[in-house]
């Protein structure tokens, strides 16, 4: 009985309280609410300036993968993707080096890359969609200014290549444009990016391959396989 007779008391004292501070107390509620808001749009810009200039810092690098393994060779990606640390990987491999008519190398690399890959070096078209099938290219505007070709999707474009996969044959072939870069990175200035159709014999192919390891410290372990043998 005493015990409720305190809580009336309590509560009839604090409602008095509130009544007569009516002022005080919103002034104290909306000081919270401000503070608290406060907090979370500085806690929120923070997260952004962070995630910006990190980005920032990846793209500087080339890439946003843990560990970038080059001129590596089908086992030694075999190899890596048996890792059991391993989250994903991606691939870029060298197919051969564009020529024009007279047989002159013209600086332009034809690759197939996946689109993991392509997404942990933000090679991703700046217009239209990755090539998936064995006829689809992307290209950048630089290099399609140079062919002679307007940026247009759906455009037919006929390349001729040197063969990188160890028999040095002259290709030839039709693709249709389905997607470009705007203006893009070194990389993507020198790539003519094919679908991985178009890959038949990786055997003898230099291959560039980009890994997310499932934490971060395991990138320590990665000196098991940083050039498998």
């Amino acid at each position: 009985m005493l015990e409720n007779s305190n809580l009336l008391i309590i509560k009839k004292f604090s409602g008095r309280n509130f009544r007569e501070n009516k002022l005080r107390n919103f002034v104290l509620i909306l000081t919270v609410i401000i503070t608290t808001a406060m907090i979370l749009t500085m806690n929120i810009m923070i997260t952004n300036m962070v995630n910006s200039m990190e980005r920032t810092y990846q793209k500087q690098a080339g890439t946003n993968a843990h560990v970038l393994f080059t001129n590596i060779n089908a086992d030694d990606v075999k190899k890596i993707n048996n890792f059991n640390e391993v989250a994903e990987s991606g691939n870029n491999i060298l197919l051969g080096n564009v020529i024009d008519n007279d047989g002159v190398d013209m600086d332009l690399e034809i690759r197939s890359l996946d689109t993991t890959y392509a997404m942990h070096t933000f090679t991703e078209p700046d217009q239209g969609t990755a090539p998936t099938n064995d006829n689809e290219i992307v290209l950048s505007m630089s290099v399609l200014k140079r062919l002679g070709i307007s940026p247009s999707l759906g455009e037919y474009i006929t390349l001729n290549w040197k063969s990188a996969l160890g028999n040095d044959k002259i290709e030839e072939k039709e693709f249709c444009l389905v997607g470009y870069w705007f203006e893009g990175s070194e990389a993507e200035e020198g790539y003519a990016w094919v679908s991985n159709t178009e890959v038949v014999d990786v055997k003898d192919a230099a291959i560039e391959t980009s890994v997310m390891f499932k934490s971060l410290f395991k990138v320590f372990e990665a000196r098991q396989i940083q050039k498998p043998t």
